[in-house]
């Protein structure tokens, strides 16, 4: 399964980042995965999560390191936030915003068919 998110605004607005695993961390700050420079996208200094596939799907799990929004709704400080194909996810109230997409494997569709 492949995972995109289209980085809707912010400095990085346009992005496409593609990933296969099934951890993926956002947040402000050079270690994570998908990353905002807090200089340039200020909404996203010292904000971090962990978008991460389990038994149940795909969620956002918040560790009370700042305000998470899925789709206008605010996140609550700790836990996991189940995520949506299409989902839009700000990193605080001035963004930068992020859509959450699940794309289709091309390996896996050629064992299914």
């Amino acid at each position: 399964m492949i995972v995109e998110l289209l980085i809707l605004s912010g400095s990085r607005l346009g992005e496409r980042l593609k990933f296969t695993q099934d951890a993926i961390s956002v947040g402000g700050g050079k270690h994570w995965d998908v990353c905002f420079d807090a200089k340039h996208d200020p909404g996203a200094k010292a904000k971090h999560a962990r978008i991460l596939a389990d038994q149940f799907g795909w969620r956002i799990h918040n560790d009370g390191a700042g305000v998470w929004i899925i789709n206008q709704d605010l996140l609550p400080p700790t836990g996991a936030y189940p995520l949506r194909a299409g989902d839009i996810v700000r990193l605080s109230e001035f963004g930068p915003d992020l859509r959450f997409m699940i794309l289709p494997d091309a390996e896996e569709a050629a064992r299914k068919a």
